[in-house]
This record gives C-alpha cells, sequence and structure tokens, in this order.
C-alpha cells in the first residue's frame, strides 16, 4: 500500500514521504537505528554493522545520519533492489525453512570420475591472462593454434610439460579469447560455459582446473576469508537465478554444479575450502545477501557456476581455485571494484605462488589422492 501511493505522487512528494517514512521521530535525521528498523518491516534482514556502511555511505556531511539532501541514492538503490512482493518474502522464507538441506546434500555428494584415474593430462581454464603470466613463462608453453581452431577460437591456447620430481603430466592452458573491438577478453561467464563443453570433446581431460579472483563474504570480520587468500571450492551455486515459486525451482535455478570431493588438497597446499557462489553483477541484493547466508557462502565470482554445470555434464574432473581479490559489499559495487584495484599486487603474489604451488602437486597424483 504504502509504495502504491507514492507511485501516484510527484517525485519530490515521493522522496519527502519515503524520508517521512524513514524518519519516525520526524527531527530532519534517519538514524541507524531508524534504518534498521525500517527495512526489517519489508522484510530486508540486515544487522547494525551492515545499517552502518549504508550510513557511512550515504552521509555525505559526515554528521552521522542521512538528511533529505542526502537520501534520494540510497531511495533509488531500494526502489530497484530490495522491494519483493509480500507473496514472495513468503514463499522465500518457506522455501530456506530447511536451511537448504536437500541443496546443500546434492552439492556434498561431490562429482568424480574415475578416482583411480593418474593424472596426465590437465586442463588450466582463466579468464585473465594477466593474473597467470608469471608462473607460466616458468613452464614455457607454447601457443597451439591448431588446437585454438577446434575450440572455435573461442580460447587462446597453450602447452607445456610440467614436471615435479620423476612425475610429470601435460597442461593446456586456455585463456578466453580477446575482443578485437574492445581489445579486451570477451565475458568470461559467458565464454566459459561453451569452452568447457568443447574442452570434454576435443581434450577429455583428466582434470579441469578454473582459476581466477573472487570477491571474499565478510572479508574484514573475524573468522572470515581475507584478502588474498586462495579459495579451494566445496560446490558451487548461481547467486543471480533466484526463483521462488516453488522450492524445487528455487532449488534448480540455485545449484550451479558439484567439484571433485577433495579430501587433501586443501589440507596439503594450505587452501581455504568453501561454497563459491557465482552472478554476473557486482550488486549483491537483499535476497542474495540471504542465500549467501543461509548456504554459507565463501566467495562470488562469475564463471565457476557455469563451468561447474557442464563439467558435471559432460563427465569432467573439475576443481575451482580463486583468489580473494576484494571483499563483498551489498548495494557498494564501487568499493568492490576499488579494492580489486588497491590489492593487485598482493592478490597476484598470492596467487602466483598458490598456482605454481597447485601445478606441481597434481604431478603424480590420481583424482582420488586429491
Amino acid at each position: 500500500i504504502f509504495f502504491r501511493a507514492l507511485s501516484k505522487m510527484s517525485l519530490f512528494e515521493q522522496l519527502k514521504n519515503a524520508f517521512a517514512a524513514f524518519d519516525t521521530n520526524g527531527d530532519g535525521h534517519i538514524t541507524v537505528n531508524e534504518l534498521q528498523k525500517f527495512m526489517t518491516e519489508f522484510g530486508i534482514e540486515c544487522d547494525e554493522e551492515q545499517v552502518q556502511e549504508i550510513v557511512d555511505q550515504m552521509d555525505i556531511d559526515k554528521s552521522g545520519s542521512i538528511e533529505l539532501c542526502e537520501f534520494l541514492p540510497m531511495w533509488q538503490k531500494m526502489i530497484r533492489n530490495m522491494i519483493r512482493s509480500p507473496t514472495e518474502r513468503k514463499q522465500l522464507r518457506s522455501i530456506c525453512s530447511d536451511e537448504m538441506a536437500d541443496l546443500k546434500a546434492h552439492l556434498a555428494k561431490g562429482s568424480i570420475f574415475g578416482p583411480e584415474r593418474q593424472i596426465k593430462d590437465v586442463v588450466l581454464l582463466v579468464v585473465v591472462a594477466d593474473e597467470i603470466a608469471p608462473v607460466l613463462a616458468e613452464f614455457s608453453p607454447v601457443q597451439d593454434s591448431e588446437l585454438e581452431s577446434r575450440l572455435l577460437n573461442l580460447a587462446q591456447a597453450f602447452t607445456c610439460t610440467v614436471r615435479n620430481e620423476s612425475a610429470d603430466y601435460k597442461l593446456t592452458i586456455l585463456q578466453v579469447a580477446s575482443s578485437p573491438i574492445y581489445g579486451r577478453h570477451y565475458s568470461g561467464y559467458t565464454q566459459v560455459s561453451a569452452i568447457v563443453g568443447l574442452v570434454a570433446k576435443e581434450i577429455k581431460p583428466d582434470l579441469l582446473v578454473s582459476f581466477g579472483t573472487s570477491g571474499g563474504v565478510g572479508v574484514g570480520k573475524t573468522g572470515h576469508i581475507k584478502i588474498g587468500d586462495a579459495l579451494l571450492a566445496s560446490g558451487c551455486v548461481y547467486i543471480d537465478r533466484l526463483r521462488t515459486s516453488s522450492k524445487s525451482s528455487h532449488d534448480w535455478g540455485v545449484f550451479g554444479g558439484p567439484v571433485v570431493p577433495t579430501k587433501n588438497m586443501d589440507k596439503d597446499l594450505g587452501l581455504v575450502k568453501a561454497l563459491l557462489g557465482s552472478q554476473i553483477s557486482y550488486i549483491v541484493t537483499a535476497p542474495q545477501v540471504h542465500l549467501i547466508d543461509t548456504l554459507g557462502i565463501a566467495a562470488l565470482d562469475m564463471e565457476a557456476a557455469p563451468e561447474a554445470e557442464i563439467a558435471m555434464q559432460v563427465g569432467l574432473n573439475f576443481v575451482a581455485i580463486k583468489m580473494i581479490s576484494n571483499g563483498v559489499y551489498p548495494e557498494n559495487a564501487s568499493r568492490m571494484e576499488e579494492e580489486y584495484t588497491e590489492h593487485r599486487a598482493t592478490v597476484s603474489a598470492n596467487g602466483l605462488r598458490t598456482l605454481r604451488a597447485v601445478l606441481l602437486y597434481l604431478a603424480g597424483k590420481t583424482i582420488g589422492d586429491l
């Protein structure tokens, strides 16, 4: 009713009336407590720390509260991203009432094809070549134009041999192809799905490894993942395919795919093993925050869920390793991008060490050894 009434007013009237709805004591200032109370009433779950971040972002004059002139950007974001119908909210609460136990169970099963297979052929799939170039130079890869043609030129391909003591294997590095129009790689999340299917047909590797960066959930909070950490995915889900018509459609939309159920790799290499979520946008909305919290998602990228989904269908052993390059901040995509740039050097150095360790670790192993 509140939002239907607002829709009949002018923009300025909408702004004043919306502001008044937040400013419950009418003193011309929206405090943290007033904002949190309003959001709770509309089914938007958030703690005081999250609300304080919103106030800090909007509080241009640093008065400690939000005034009318500072209110418009926040109001626009709420209208665009956070308002869902009561029916949808009710259905979402019902769907998640069992903490998504069925979905978690499907992910926990993992996906392994031939645990006894000796690792002799590995494909490393990346989107941004600069993130791995120094390590690859160590192994002297050679560009394979014939393979690129078989992969329909969706990726640049390089091959080399990785040796560790008496064991070795063939490594194929695939980097998402670059756009001649914009001079940078094509969109990773669209390209990798096609590439993974072609990998199964043309290369048939023993193991497919996805490597790149991701945003960490809860960065800066005690006990959470940190910038510079290396995450080994325990499973992959979508967070931008939310359906609320039924529990089955909800789980169908969220489920990306399982990964090889590793038992030793994370401990041997000092990796953080946790659930990885994927989405197209940098923006994280309130329903997505609820999903992240309920499933215990530790990091977000763009590619792992579609990669895992296709790998599962075509019978490829798949693992995803992601370097935490920034935090995840709902409604503040610019902060995520700023942190990515700010920590690029540190994350790159940690990533190079991690990737080198992973590549050497695979030599002489079976899939089951991981």
